[in-house]
């Protein structure tokens, strides 16, 4: 058996702990082997308790680990987690998720049988409140067909809340682009796209691949029900 886990999934966090403690707990109840995986919390700079439940975590658990990035910006920690995993693959979800039981297995099959440069798959809503009744869950949801595909136009996408990525292809490319993304409370995007965009310029032999059955779930704050997040 070897001591290096197949993917290493990297939760990048800013001052939400309550969130946070939900999406480990989806991690920590995952029916692929302890091994294979490995989970980093990586606390981009917070300032609440977001410590103490990630170390509540990796004291449970001996394949969590937490890891401080004091340098703000999402790029920047997803950097940080790609540096410190030992997983052949990294995986991304975000704080705010939650994932199901058979996530890991679901994207260890896809390795087994892809080996992808990089791969995800839909995301779906869910809610802390009761959504208005003009709100329809795909505005808040990507899903990108019902069956697996290569990703090959120019305009298709995988989501950072459900994403992973060869480590050797990050690291051959340097990974996210650390101008791009959010920072702290400054909203921004775009970084997973353009590390997407730089596979296919740079690496045209490589593949990015859509599961529809490697699905995640992510939340949708009250603030977010507004015309001027769900009308384009």
């Amino acid at each position: 058996m070897s001591d290096q886990p197949l993917i290493s999934v990297a939760v990048c966090t800013y001052n939400r702990p309550r969130w946070l403690r939900h999406v480990l707990a989806d991690l920590a109840a995952q029916n692929l082997e302890r091994h294979r995986y490995e989970v980093l919390v990586v606390d981009n700079n917070s300032r609440d308790e977001t410590a103490r439940v990630a170390g509540e975590f990796a004291r449970a658990n001996a394949n969590f680990r937490y890891v401080c990035e004091p340098e703000q910006g999402l790029s920047r920690a997803r950097n940080r987690g790609w540096r410190e995993a030992r997983g052949e693959y990294v995986g991304y979800t975000d704080d705010d998720c939650r994932v199901p039981a058979d996530w890991l297995a679901v994207a260890a099959g896809i390795i087994g049988t892809r080996r992808p440069a990089v791969f995800g798959g839909p995301y779906y809503p869910f809610y802390d409140r009761p959504k208005p009744a003009w709100f329809k869950d795909e505005y808040q949801a990507h899903v990108q067909g019902a069956s697996p595909r290569p990703l090959t136009g120019a305009d298709e996408f995988l989501d950072g809340g459900n994403l992973f990525v060869r480590r050797d292809v990050l690291a051959a490319l340097g990974g996210f682009d650390p101008h791009l993304g959010m920072a702290g409370a400054r909203l921004a995007s775009g970084e997973e796209t353009a590390l997407m965009r730089r596979v296919r310029q740079e690496m045209p032999g490589e593949e990015i691949y859509y599961h529809p059955e490697l699905k995640v779930s992510h939340l949708v704050p009250a603030h977010k029900f507004g015309l001027r997040w769900n009308v384009w």
